[in-house]
Formats: C-alpha cells, structure tokens, sequence
C-alpha cells in the first residue's frame, strides 16, 4: 500500500477510507484517500509534491476544501400549505442573501487556490 511505502521513504502519510455516498448505486469501498502534509500556502505542498515525485511517487496538489464536511444527518422542512381557491396574493421565489450572483467556475477555483489550504496527495486504490 502506498502508505506504507511512503513511511519507508521518511514522510508520515494521513490515510482515509473513502466510501460510497449513501443514496449512489453502489455501496462499500470507493477507494482510500492518502495525504502527506498541509500547508497554508501552495508553493510549500507544491515543494513537497515535487520531493515525492523524486521518491517516486504519482502526486498531485489538491485543494482540500473540496472534500467538504460530514453532516448531521439532519434535514429541516418547512412547509406551508396554500389553498389556491382561498389565496388572494402572490408567491415568489428567493435565495435570500446566500447567493450573490452568477460567477465562473474558474473564477471561484482562482480565489479559493490563493485562499485555502493546499494538501498533496498520491494516488491510491484500496
């Protein structure tokens, strides 16, 4: 496992069991995630892809901002039931303050590169 072969190369690898969200088609094992290192600016986890690359290991930098947080589980619904025989207004739907406007994809992925925390990660299956 590469886990163990990076170890055996001096570098101290984070591993996680990545699963199959619950609801896809599939279930159990999706493969197993393996990082080495945080850094809170992109030349440092770009140094240290290129000193694994040396070792010989198949890594890339990636925002970790992307894995996103585990929930709660919980999900709160609101309704409201309207009789449109009996309803004299109008209804409009609205984001609230939560959605600013419409932006690029790469415009977003530009500002949160030089933003977040960058981890480099090798390539791993299970």
């Amino acid at each position: 496992m590469e886990s163990a072969r990076l170890r055996g190369a001096g570098h101290s690898p984070d591993t996680e069991r990545v699963t199959w969200p619950r609801g896809s088609d599939r279930s159990g094992l999706l493969g197993v995630r393996v990082r080495v290192g945080t850094f809170e600016e992109r030349e440092g986890a770009d140094a240290l892809q290129r000193a694994l690359a040396a070792d010989g290991f198949d890594a890339i930098v990636e925002w970790t901002g992307s894995d996103g947080n585990t929930g709660t589980g919980e999900t709160r619904v609101n309704v409201a039931v309207v009789d449109p025989r009996r309803f004299g207004g109008s209804l409009a739907a609205s984001h609230g303050e939560g959605v600013a406007g419409r932006e690029k994809v790469t415009d977003m992925a530009a500002a949160g590169m030089s933003a977040t925390r960058c981890s480099p990660s090798t390539r791993a299956s299970s």
